[in-house]
């Protein structure tokens, strides 16, 4: 295959890295999207901190990207929940490019946007791409767990602990998870049941797919959590004061027809002096199984892990395709088009 052709859909932080990963890979970036009029008009080259010019401007009007393009794929940072990222994703189906997306509901969004997934899962088909949801999450959160259960002889419950600084996300995720806002505002939309869902829910239902059980119940609670003294956050370009909500803390619990419980605890918050990511599961059974990663690489392991799929995505079938239903995710040393048939 000759080089793949790639679309930089969202050059926010995210998009940023994602492009530098492809470009590291042997992909060549045939064009750049992004709203920010500080960034349009720019060479992706630069925004990005590359040592040259790529040739590519950073430009506003999708369809004309599209349209001005040829690519094989695009990578899609745009948003976090699937609502505000479906109506991108179903611009590059019709226009015939699969897509890989960052948003972390996009992971498993069979049960928490169902309509949504379907109409995008009908779209790709008709337009014979894939439509893929990735990232850190998709080996630390799924895949590493799901493998470790291959040394089971019975599950009883699998136990998840996730938390991540949502500084290294940029202002998106950390307004969407309230980092800023004042804690009775907060409160009263917890209360109101407006709270978003867990990342950790897509996931745990993606590792309930992977071992072909079903879903039976599913419970998510959310908390607020407080700036115990005032927080600089980068993301949002200014301090949170004493009181304010720095993030969330979700638990989140889940059934299954075959007795495998699943309980999962997502810690989501701009980080004070000291605190570091964490990935920590127990698959509680015979024999009992531990794994913990310290120090995690969140913010890197969301792009390397995406730009590692994209071989998986232009061979996969045709339609909405969840990280449960491709291969094991893996290194590529070589340039990516050497990983397709």
């Amino acid at each position: 295959m000759s080089k793949i052709r790639a679309i930089v859909y969202g050059v926010g932080s995210t998009g940023q890295d994602l492009a530098e990963y492809m470009l590291h890979n042997g992909v060549e970036i045939v064009g750049a999207i992004d709203a920010d009029e500080d960034k349009v008009g720019r060479d992706l080259g630069e925004i990005i901190g590359f040592d040259r010019e790529l040739g590519v401007e950073v430009r506003d009007d999708p369809e004309a990207v599209f349209d001005d393009t040829r690519a094989d794929i695009a990578t899609v940072a745009i948003a976090t929940p699937l609502k505000s990222v479906a109506p991108h994703l179903e611009r590059c189906a019709r226009h015939g490019v699969n897509a890989i997306t960052s948003s972390e509901e996009a992971l498993y969004p069979w049960t928490t946007a169902p309509e949504l997934a379907s109409k995008l899962d009908r779209v790709a088909q008709d337009n014979e791409v894939t439509i893929t949801g990735a990232g850190y999450q998709d080996i630390f959160w799924v895949n590493l767990v799901t493998m470790l259960t291959g040394a089971s002889l019975e599950i009883d419950t699998i136990r998840g602990l996730g938390r991540f600084n949502l500084d290294d996300y940029g202002p998106v995720l950390a307004e969407h998870y309230y980092a800023g806002e004042r804690l009775e505002d907060v409160q009263a939309e917890i209360d109101a049941g407006d709270a978003p869902p867990s990342f950790f829910r897509m996931n745990i239902e993606s590792q309930i797919a992977a071992l072909g059980v079903s879903l039976t119940s599913v419970t998510q609670d959310i908390e607020p959590v407080v700036a115990e003294t005032d927080v600089e956050s980068d993301a949002l370009g200014r301090t949170i004061p004493e009181g304010d909500v720095v993030g969330v803390r979700f638990v989140v619990e889940a059934s299954t027809d075959h007795g495998i419980d699943f309980v999962g605890e997502e810690v989501a918050k701009v980080y004070e002096p000291g605190e570091t990511d964490i990935n920590e599961w127990t698959i509680e059974g015979t024999p009992e199984i531990h794994v913990r990663n310290e120090d995690t690489p969140t913010a890197i392991g969301t792009s390397t892990q995406i730009v590692n799929r994209i071989p998986d995505i232009l061979q996969a079938d045709p339609g909405y395709v969840t990280v449960d239903e491709l291969p094991a995710p893996r290194y590529r040393p070589l340039s990516l088009e050497n990983y397709v048939e």
